[in-house]
């Protein structure tokens, strides 16, 4: 795949989410930058009736590693135990209710 077309991908993915963290910051969404820009993307994906092989490659990409960029994310849980051991339910229910909507 040629080198050009996997770095646009990388710039259509990037683009995506800052403009959807631009929409939450100018419209005061209460929901992630981050998911705003996903739905965006979802949107013009279905309109264009496929997933472009260089973007499909990229993402595959990132999916495949996606642990090494949800790790800092686990350190900041451990950091935080004493915050987790005292407010254990809420994080219980969201992990249980990701975990089923994603199966």
């Amino acid at each position: 795949m040629h080198l050009l077309f996997l770095a646009l991908s990388v710039v259509v993915l990037v683009a995506f989410q800052l403009v959807g963290d631009f929409l939450v910051r100018a419209l005061g969404l209460p929901v992630p930058g981050s998911l705003i820009g996903l739905v965006g993307l979802t949107l013009c994906l279905l309109t264009l009736g496929r997933v472009p092989a260089a973007l499909g490659k990229v993402s595959g990409g990132l999916l495949r590693n996606m642990m090494l960029m949800l790790a800092p994310a686990v350190v900041g849980l451990i950091d935080n135990f004493g915050r987790v051991k005292e407010e254990w339910l809420p994080f219980v229910v969201a992990g249980v209710a990701g975990a089923v909507i994603t199966l």
